[in-house]
């Protein structure tokens, strides 16, 4: 009899742990970003993640296999299901981007409020701080110090270097979802010789093999250039020199940039090169 009641611990506890596994897999290949928030997702992206259902159920030693095996199956199911209907997401948006309405989305009021707040100072002041320096360039020391890092990556990046042919690349950052082990995001930092004028960028690939889906917010987008639908911010910094935030997808990737001490046709010539 203990040995029994000491089996039946045991697989209940297999079976939580498995519902745990499922549960933190099916976040790690289908979150789903929201752009057009005013953070530079150069350093913070941020997120809202689409979380399958995963019912909360009270067990007890007491369990049958034949409910265990019910659970285990349930658990299944609904992962399967969330991860169906993002691919079929995906499939309807092949580039792997939708463009939405703040009204549309599901928010909360203060969420909504928030972001309204960010578009309106996009709208009056060029930037969705309202002029003021955030995110742009920060934390240079130890992306400059990763710059002979090589890590694996999931998709074949660009040629940045062309982009900005009179500065030269002085640091990296891998982040985003790891795929087998490969990364789906690099940063990549150039500056001239003393560090005056600086341009950074992130590419971030939206891999169909996982369903990655971002959301687009129209009322962030200001600008466009080939066709290609973005957000551009103007602002400056405490010296009195020109930075531009640019942000948009393309061609199953989603690109983040800001310069400093560049001016507008330098910054055009960039996103054109890039979209055409």
């Amino acid at each position: 009899m203990k040995k029994n009641k000491i089996l039946l611990i045991v697989l209940v506890v297999g079976i939580i742990v498995l519902g745990i596994v499922i549960f933190i897999k099916s976040q790690a290949v289908t979150e789903t970003k929201r752009l057009g928030n005013g953070e530079n997702t150069n350093h913070n992206e941020t997120s809202s993640s689409s979380k399958p259902s995963i019912q909360n159920t009270n067990q007890n030693t007491e369990l049958s296999n034949t409910n265990q095996s019910s659970l285990a199956k349930n658990q299944n199911d609904e992962s399967f299901i969330f991860n169906s209907d993002l691919k079929a997401l995906r499939e309807k948006y092949p580039d792997g981007v939708i463009y939405t309405k703040l009204s549309e989305a599901k928010l909360s009021k203060a969420q909504k409020d928030d972001l309204a707040k960010n578009f309106d100072n996009l709208n009056r002041y060029g930037s969705f701080s309202g002029g003021k320096i955030t995110n742009e360039f920060s934390n240079l020391d130890k992306k400059r110090a990763a710059l002979k890092e090589e890590k694996p990556l999931d998709f074949k990046p660009i040629n940045t270097d062309g982009l900005v042919p009179d500065l030269k690349l002085s640091g990296k950052w891998y982040s985003g979802a790891i795929n087998e082990g490969k990364y789906n995001s690099l940063y990549r930092l150039y500056e001239n010789q003393d560090g005056s004028t600086k341009f950074e960028i992130t590419e971030m690939y939206l891999n169909p093999n996982n369903s990655a889906i971002v959301e687009v917010f129209q009322e962030s987008l200001n600008h466009n250039v080939n066709n290609v639908p973005m957000t551009i911010e103007t602002l400056r910094n405490e010296n009195g020199q020109d930075i531009y935030n640019v942000h948009f997808n393309y061609n199953n990737r989603y690109y983040s940039l800001s310069t400093e001490n560049m001016n507008r046709t330098q910054v055009e010539n960039i996103i054109n090169q890039i979209t055409k």
